[in-house]
């Protein structure tokens, strides 16, 4: 008699940051997605979900008591997106992170804008030489061209100069060290994802230059 095969295991997700650190959720992928996309709620979750995401995000402490704001946004996240109270100790660091930001140079602000952009830059000519097997040159060519309704849109030379200085940085030198494979998944999520991240850099940027002077 035939036995009846029990569904495979939802695959674990892992969230990258821009200092090279990470956090896997023990949660299917469909139900959360990609984090700041334009989407009001992920599908409802479980009880268990909840409990397993709440337990996955309380790893993060350490990392966001080091100062960590990525880490600490992507909590905030996930919590909006996934409907879950706020775990209590989130607040201090929360309170904590706005004052950072109330006293943060618009200069600094600038340079984190122009990293995130180097980024995309750099992920879409990755991901285009791996999937496509392009040279480098013609992934520079196709990633101007890919990129140009976006905020990060740049010449050639533009482009090559993301990519070499992206090259460089240690975020992408520890995902290195984690295997080709997940620095393919990386750039592979970004390209996918790179008009959402173009919008929300251009948001940040129109809502800086609102702010008052005295910021």
């Amino acid at each position: 008699m035939m036995t009846k095969k029990s569904p495979p295991a939802a695959r674990a997700v892992r969230y990258w940051f821009l200092n090279g650190t990470t956090i896997v959720l023990e949660v299917p992928y469909e139900k959360i997605g990609v984090p700041f996309e334009k989407k009001e709620r992920a599908v409802e979750l479980t009880d268990s979900e909840k409990t397993k995401i709440v337990d996955e995000l309380s790893k993060c402490e350490a990392h966001i008591r080091t100062g960590n704001l990525e880490m600490l946004e992507f909590a905030l996240e996930i919590c909006n997106r996934c409907a879950l109270p706020l775990p209590g100790w989130l607040l201090p660091y929360i309170l904590e992170a706005i004052n950072r930001l109330l006293r943060s140079t618009p200069r600094a602000r600038q340079d984190k804008l122009q990293r995130e952009i180097h980024q995309i830059r750099w992920a879409t000519v990755h991901h285009l030489r791996t999937s496509q097997r392009l040279t480098l040159e013609d992934a520079f060519a196709a990633a101007s061209e890919q990129l140009y309704r976006t905020r990060a849109r740049g010449s050639e030379e533009t482009i090559r100069a993301s990519y070499k200085w992206m090259n460089r940085h240690p975020f992408i030198n520890a995902l290195r060290q984690n295997g080709l494979e997940e620095v393919n998944d990386f750039a592979r999520e970004q390209y996918n994802n790179k008009q959402v991240a173009s919008e929300r850099l251009i948001a940040v940027e129109l809502r800086d230059r609102k702010k008052p002077k005295y910021w």
